[in-house]
């Protein structure tokens, strides 16, 4: 072959550049995109102002709004946006603060369940006693009376016992000691026989403060019982 027409098949092969192929973005899809891109922009903006929002209200006091109906039936608002407008019938709006009658309604209320013997509703009622307590003074003293056989002599005894509160008041020495004095008429059958013994008891409620707050099993008292003293002051069988 001559160079001639080796020149010549040479100027026949197409330039590279020539071939090359350019790649062009469409142009809806470039906008999808800048679209989609704008907005993931705004839901993120969204989202944080969501966040810190939701912080504010959480760290803010709700606004209260408390009215009062007469007996006539007019409404009177006492407190607006936490404000106090005053007192109304000898109801006052403050912060709430556990005090002296959360102690002393506690107190009353577990020697109610206690000495006070309904058979028809008993077990209830030591149910909630128990529910009440200190998980570990409710072991403790569940264990004491079965050891002495309490349940088990009221249910053969059939005891039936009224409970009259006398006093109740605050220890002067300690302030988590409320000190119940009430009287106690019991009735129960032996051998036959029915007795009756009325007793003046007095109870020392030693409680703590409940790490809940005010809650449901505490009664919204703020405390829990974690030991009770029983000492009785007289007892006259009848």
């Amino acid at each position: 072959m001559s160079v001639e027409l080796i020149e010549g098949a040479l100027t026949n092969v197409p330039d590279a550049k020539q071939t090359q192929t350019i790649v062009y973005r469409d142009p809806n899809d470039v906008w999808l995109l800048s679209s989609l891109s704008k907005s993931l922009m705004a839901i993120a903006v969204l989202l944080a102002v969501s966040l810190v929002a939701n912080g504010v209200m959480y760290l803010r006091r709700p606004d209260r709004i408390v009215a009062v109906r007469s007996a006539d039936g007019a409404e009177r608002v006492i407190v607006l946006d936490n404000r106090n407008y005053g007192e109304i019938e000898g109801i006052s709006i403050k912060p709430d603060e556990l005090g002296l009658g959360d102690k002393i309604y506690l107190a009353k209320r577990c020697t109610e369940l206690f000495y006070s013997i309904d058979p028809q509703r008993r077990a209830d009622d030591m149910k909630q006693f128990f529910g009440l307590l200190h998980p570990s003074f409710a072991t403790g003293l569940s264990k004491m009376l079965q050891e002495k056989r309490i349940p088990q002599t009221e249910r053969e005894e059939s005891w039936q016992s009224v409970w009259t509160l006398k006093t109740a008041e605050l220890d002067k020495r300690d302030p988590y000691i409320v000190r119940v004095v009430g009287q106690q008429e019991l009735t129960k059958t032996l051998e036959g026989a029915v007795k009756r013994e009325t007793k003046l008891i007095q109870v020392e409620v030693k409680l703590a403060a409940d790490k809940r707050g005010r809650a449901d099993e505490n009664l919204r008292t703020g405390f829990v019982p974690i030991g009770m003293q029983e000492k009785v002051l007289s007892a006259q069988p009848q």
